[in-house]
């Protein structure tokens, strides 16, 4: 299926508004637990190796457990999404299975 967002929205890359430590983070549904066991451990060590580096979870926190989540907002519209998305680096973890081979690039361009 198409992706039923304005396309708009992802063509303009976003000017970088801030300075500080790089933030990792995540923005997803309840339904992704289980993309997320190989992650952990990855997130981790990047933490141990990047103590600056901060993690912040838009929707469901899958981060909590491995690294200090220093922010974690509830899910709202996709408009409140992308107004709030800030991070420096995305991450979107998907384990094979046909739920993921389905989905689109959408969460690329975030």
């Amino acid at each position: 299926l198409p992706n039923c967002l304005p396309a708009e929205w992802f063509t303009e890359p976003r000017p970088p508004t801030r300075g500080g430590p790089v933030i990792i983070g995540w923005a997803g549904s309840m339904f992704h637990e289980q993309d997320w066991p190989t992650v952990r451990p990855q997130l981790a060590s990047f933490a141990r190796q990047q103590p600056q580096a901060r993690f912040a979870t838009i929707g469901a926190d899958y981060m909590s457990g491995s690294v200090q989540v220093s922010r974690s907002q509830g899910w709202g519209t996709m408009t409140d999404l992308l107004r709030t998305l800030d991070f420096d680096i995305g991450i979107a973890p998907l384990v094979p299975s046909g739920f993921n081979w389905s989905k689109s690039h959408a969460k690329l361009l975030e």
